[in-house]
């Protein structure tokens, strides 16, 4: 019955008032003051609003660009990507995934509170839905729940992990000081890119030039 009535919150209220409202509670429990954590949870339901009305307007109008290219090449593509708007439905319309959201934050406040990281977690709560939905997709394919929260528990892990190795880089590259991003599916790469970074200084493509205003020139 909990996680039925935490479920329909979630689909009557959506992320622009559940995610601010979260926010808010989070930075009053950091000690916060009352205008700045509100200020900072309002701003949050804009940004999130203003996106969501962006590619609500988007979509109807790539669709049928879509299905004219579709016809008139006869290239067979007949799924669209919806983003990361319909992965989140999909995350927090299952009872998996609701189920493991309380056990995410409360493993990431853990984690925090014991010194294991220096990366409050919890407070990017909205892309929980990234570790979410691989479960509830592991979950309707096994019908193996612990197999399901273990998957995303790693899945956690793992962006913690990428996290704390690109925190210094993304801080110094963005001027924002102590900041880091905490997101799978932007984050979950980085592994990978180092060690491409460092195969690409040993073979000195480093060295080449091709930023935009470089290519404009040439």
């Amino acid at each position: 019955m909990f996680f039925e009535a935490l479920k329909r919150v979630f689909d009557s209220f959506g992320a622009y008032i559940f995610v601010p409202i979260m926010l808010y509670i989070i930075a009053r429990v950091m000690k916060c003051n009352r205008k700045r954590a509100f200020q900072s949870a309002l701003f949050a339901g804009v940004g999130l609003e203003g996106f969501s009305l962006l590619i609500n307007s988007f979509i109807p109008i790539i669709t049928p660009l879509v299905r004219s290219m579709v016809s008139s090449t006869g290239i067979h593509l007949p799924a669209i990507d919806m983003g990361w708007q319909t992965t989140s439905i999909v995350a927090y319309s299952t009872n998996v995934g609701m189920i493991y959201l309380g056990l995410c934050i409360l493993l990431q406040v853990i984690l925090f509170l014991v010194k294991w990281t220096d990366v409050f977690q919890a407070a990017d709560l909205w892309n929980n839905y990234s570790y979410m939905v691989w479960g509830s997709i592991i979950y309707l394919l096994t019908k193996n729940m612990f197999l399901a929260l273990g998957c995303m528990i790693i899945l956690t892990l793992y962006t913690l992990l990428c996290t704390e190795l690109t925190q210094k880089r993304w801080s110094t590259y963005y001027h924002y000081p102590r900041c880091t991003i905490s997101a799978l599916h932007t984050i979950g790469a980085a592994p990978f890119a180092i060690v491409l970074d460092i195969l690409l200084d040993k073979l000195h493509l480093n060295k080449i030039k091709a930023d935009p205003q470089t290519i404009q020139k040439n």
